[in-house]
């Protein structure tokens, strides 16, 4: 037993030794204190999902009742952030500190596409159906610090910093199909006023109006900072080239500001046109497009408090100006695992 403990500390002497004298080491070899270039490419997964609505609320928020059948639409769970991922970033070993760097990282082009609600209502009478697609496009800026060391042709490494994004958007396609005459009541008299009792008429008369959306909308978001992680493999095939395999973790919130359409098509049926027609609704055209749009449809502004001076109804009498709904926070947390190439830059 009391050779036990200095054999103990033997043992941990040498781990301790080691430890220091890898990065020490690494250092020293095969071009580690020089600045290295490193492109990488992969495919991400949701991370900390949490709840995704729709930019446009026809999609999220309608509920229809009807001979005491109702149907009510719960929001999917996940993040934008998911889809591919390109990055391209240069670090810079501190010869001063053995086994630490800072690098510059970019993520390029990131793309996601998400489908965050189908729905359908269907009593044998009347059918509702909504269908998003949602595709994100980001540029983003990382300053990390990395801490690495050296096992033979392998430096194992971890790094962490701040996640910044400087350009993105996401880019919307939406479809709606409404047999209840919901969404001609909403939309029509808002696209012409001289349409506002059309489609109290028709239901006078047992029949409601079919209203065929489809949507492109861009939803733009605020500024905000994130954070990313890594943790990763560096195997050397050369002095100066390597092979990468890392998993990046990215936690990152926007809160949105402001969406727009872009692109959308608004009709009926030929029949039901002509219907509209005969009850003195001359002005009722075949095909509305987002040129025949009101702001208050076309555009969408995302405001941290709502009061009652807030334009946050379909309103006739404030048709021109954007609709305000409240701020949301677009989740975009994703876990990606990427692959690539190292260069090793400099002289030797």
């Amino acid at each position: 037993m009391p050779l036990m403990l200095p054999k103990l500390l033997r043992f941990v002497l040498f781990i301790a030794i080691q430890t220091m004298w890898s990065p020490i080491h690494s250092q020293k070899d095969d071009h580690q204190n020089k600045p290295r270039l490193q492109i990488l490419a992969g495919y991400g997964i949701p991370a900390l999902q949490s709840n995704i609505g729709s930019p446009i609320d026809e999609i999220t928020r309608f509920t229809y009742i009807q001979n005491q059948s109702a149907y009510t639409f719960k929001e999917e769970r996940g993040s934008r952030g998911a889809g591919a991922m390109f990055s391209v970033n240069m670090s810079w070993p501190l010869k001063k500190i053995p086994g630490l760097s800072l690098g510059l990282e970019c993520n390029a082009l990131r793309s996601s596409k998400v489908l965050n609600a189908e729905r359908f209502i269907d009593t044998g009478f009347i059918e509702y159906r909504g269908r998003q697609d949602t595709y994100t496009q980001m540029l983003s800026l990382s300053p990390y610090v990395e801490v690495s060391t050296k096992l033979g042709k392998f430096r194992p490494y971890i790094s962490f910093g701040p996640y910044l994004p400087i350009f993105g958007q996401t880019l919307v396609e939406l479809y709606l199909y409404d047999e209840t005459g919901v969404l001609a009541e909403t939309y029509l008299p808002l696209i012409d006023p001289a349409l506002q009792g059309l489609n109290e008429d028709s239901e006078a008369l047992g029949a409601s109006i079919v209203i065929d959306v489809d949507i492109q909308a861009k939803t733009s978001g605020g500024l905000n900072l994130g954070f990313k992680s890594k943790a990763g493999l560096d195997y050397a095939l050369s002095p100066r080239i390597g092979i990468l395999a890392q998993v990046d973790f990215v936690a990152l919130a926007v809160p949105s500001l402001k969406t727009t359409i872009t692109e959308a098509t608004i009709q009926g049926t030929p029949a039901q046109i002509e219907f509209g027609r005969a009850l003195g609704y001359t002005t009722l055209k075949d095909v509305y497009t987002e040129a025949d749009l009101p702001m208050i449809i076309r555009e969408i502004s995302y405001q941290n408090t709502l009061d009652q001076n807030s334009n946050s109804t379909y309103n006739i009498e404030r048709r021109d100006e954007a609709l305000e709904r409240l701020s949301f926070r677009d989740p975009y947390h994703t876990a990606t695992f990427q692959i690539g190439l190292r260069c090793s830059l400099g002289k030797k």
